[in-house]
């Protein structure tokens, strides 16, 4: 389900010496208020986690170990972004603290756009987005139709980026 609403604010972080992306910064406050206490799951995607209210099904942000290693290099950018809250129900059955898989190691690819900051996350046999929700600061979800079809990411990098990406 779409709703209209403002992304959730933080700092969307990339540390490539820890491979890894992190969600900085959160209003302790603003995350209470979009929360139902009952706990957090994620989606994951290979590594990547997508992390969800468990009670309501709202995407929260994005974290987790993602090698910038294996990114490919290429332009993307989102072109539907709007800003909104994103609520996962039936067939997904949240359990506080266990993660529901999306698709295996490598079955989703990463491309960085070096221009642009983006960092898009999709099968490569994937559509195109018919819509791009920003969920939180630098976090964005693509769909087609009701299904996920893209993770977009706008990190900033902490680190000095090496000159292989």
């Amino acid at each position: 389900m779409f709703l209209d609403g403002d992304p959730l604010h933080g700092r969307l972080v990339y540390s490539e010496k820890e491979y890894s992306f992190r969600f900085d910064d959160i209003d302790e406050v603003e995350l209470a208020a979009r929360t139902t206490g009952q706990g957090r799951s994620s989606f994951e995607i290979d590594t990547l986690q997508i992390e969800v209210d468990t009670g309501s099904g709202e995407a929260l942000f994005v974290w987790g170990f993602h090698s910038y290693l294996v990114w490919l290099d290429g332009q993307c950018e989102p072109d539907r972004l709007k800003p909104g809250v994103v609520r996962f129900g039936a067939p997904f059955e949240f359990q506080r603290g266990a993660a529901i898989g999306i698709a295996d190691v490598g079955e989703w690819a990463t491309v960085y756009d070096h221009v642009s900051g983006w960092v898009r996350v999709r099968s490569p046999e994937a559509p195109a987005d018919e819509r791009q929700v920003l969920i939180a600061s630098g976090t964005a979800l693509g769909f087609c139709g009701q299904r996920l079809n893209s993770v977009w990411l706008h990190p900033e990098f902490v680190e000095p980026r090496s000159s292989t990406m």
